[in-house]
């Protein structure tokens, strides 16, 4: 799940947020209300997941591309942002999105296993001129494919018992290791364990329970 968090712009015919609705129906569309200069549409997300090292992301035109062709995004970065410093992900000069309604176009992605949870996608040229003496961005879904979510480090758990000098985190796997173990061989007990059944002791083998 993507959310919003910033965008600037000079005119929204279209929330921005519909870009991450997941819905083909619906859009975002951008109008440049200054008609001069650079275009510049920054668009800033979140992912609520936290981290991710997507290998490809995804855009969808809008549902009246066919007949609004000029509306598509033809030049844009899309960066990583982590500790307040941003990092080019990807930069299409031309991205040639479809002249078609609802069409998907896959861009892949190198992140070497970096991981990013905020986005800003910067869009500074679209495909056609001036309309009605206004430029106009449309696009129906942004998203990322294969998501590869970023893990977070399992502690190591402590051991419980001891069995000839070597530590196990299960109690039942240091029973079967002491059972196995040479006649002397202690088990001894690290923390509080319950035990929910009598331990054998067999031959000279030796329960430590201080």
């Amino acid at each position: 799940t993507l959310q919003t968090l910033k965008y600037d712009k000079t005119g929204v015919a279209d929330a921005v947020e519909q870009l991450f609705f997941g819905c083909s129906d619906r859009k975002v569309c951008i109008i440049d209300l200054e008609r001069t200069g650079t275009l510049n549409i920054s668009i800033e997300f979140t992912c609520t997941r936290g981290e991710i090292s997507p290998v490809n992301y995804a855009m969808m035109t809008g549902g009246d591309t066919a007949s609004e062709s000029y509306r598509n995004p033809k030049t844009w970065t899309l960066y990583g942002e982590k500790n307040g410093s941003r990092v080019t992900l990807d930069h299409q000069e031309d991205g040639g999105l479809p002249a078609e309604n609802k069409k998907v176009k896959v861009f892949p992605l190198e992140l070497n296993g970096a991981s990013y949870s905020k986005f800003v996608l910067e869009i500074t040229a679209v495909t056609g001129e001036h309309h009605d003496n206004q430029r106009q961005m449309q696009l129906a879904e942004f998203y990322f494919n294969d998501l590869t979510a970023v893990p977070t480090p399992t502690p190591t758990p402590a051991p419980v018992a001891q069995v000839g000098g070597n530590n196990y985190s299960n109690f039942s796997s240091a029973v079967s290791a002491w059972k196995n173990a040479d006649d002397g061989t202690v088990l001894k007990l690290l923390k509080d364990v319950t035990i929910s059944s009598p331990v054998e002791v067999l031959g000279t083998k030796k329960l430590d329970l201080a």
